[in-house]
């Protein structure tokens, strides 16, 4: 990347922090993980899950540079992203309306809004074969920063912890949050054993305080949990 096109990009978000700060909106503090010391990443989860429940087809939704989908070995593979990538050149939306397939383990990685993400996940439920696992990307936000809509930071995670609020109140999908790789959301199909219930109808609306103070009762837990997690009934 040329360096005029680097400068551009670092002021663009230089500016868009200014103006949230100026509307208010800027909520200070940073959440205590740092995530370049941390020994595992996004695609080793998705990897052990493969093999903990000897899965045989997987789909991805927004594969970008293929990093994670490269690294996966799985007899079937299914990519969708819009722009580059995978297997699939489609948006989420168009990918599901049309798909007949169904899958063991899905990873949920597209357009980080909590709108999209929610749409995702709900349409991944929809072809997920018994016993199969669903994984989402960048649930833990480091700083308001990170999550802002629209992007404001290098490392973006956009807002997908409001899906992950949403789904942590829902009775039949058990879900935890691996605190690794800016977070990586792990559900399945069964009995929530953590079921939470918060003060909102509309998490759309939820506010980076609201995850500030509420992000440990997500479930938070470590690579070492989830084999524990994929197995438990």
């Amino acid at each position: 990347m040329k360096l005029s096109k680097i400068l551009s990009r670092s002021n663009r978000f230089r500016l868009l922090r200014l103006k949230s700060r100026l509307n208010g909106k800027y909520i200070p503090g940073e959440l205590p993980f740092t995530w370049d010391t941390t020994i595992y990443n996004r695609s080793a989860v998705i990897s052990k899950v493969i093999g903990l429940i000897g899965a045989t087809s997987y789909l991805e939704i927004g594969c970008f540079t293929d990093a994670v989908f490269k690294a996966i070995d799985c007899k079937h593979k299914v990519g969708v992203d819009p722009a580059r990538g995978g297997t699939v050149r489609a948006t989420s939306d168009d990918f599901f309306a049309s798909n007949r397939e169904t899958f063991d383990v899905i990873f949920v990685d597209g357009l980080h809004t909590y709108e999209q993400v929610r749409v995702d996940l709900l349409n991944s439920f929809k072809v997920l074969n018994e016993g199969g696992v669903i994984l989402m990307h960048d649930c833990l936000p480091l700083n308001y920063d990170e999550q802002a809509i629209p992007c404001q930071s290098k490392a973006w995670t956009g807002d997908v912890w409001k899906a992950a609020f949403e789904f942590k109140q829902n009775p039949d999908i058990d879900m935890r949050i691996i605190v690794l790789d800016h977070g990586v959301g792990i559900l399945k199909s069964c009995k929530n054993t953590q079921l939470k219930s918060f003060s909102t109808d509309n998490f759309a609306d939820l506010d980076f305080n609201f995850f500030q103070q509420k992000y440990e009762e997500l479930g938070l837990m470590e690579y070492d949990d989830v084999e524990d997690f994929v197995r438990q009934k």
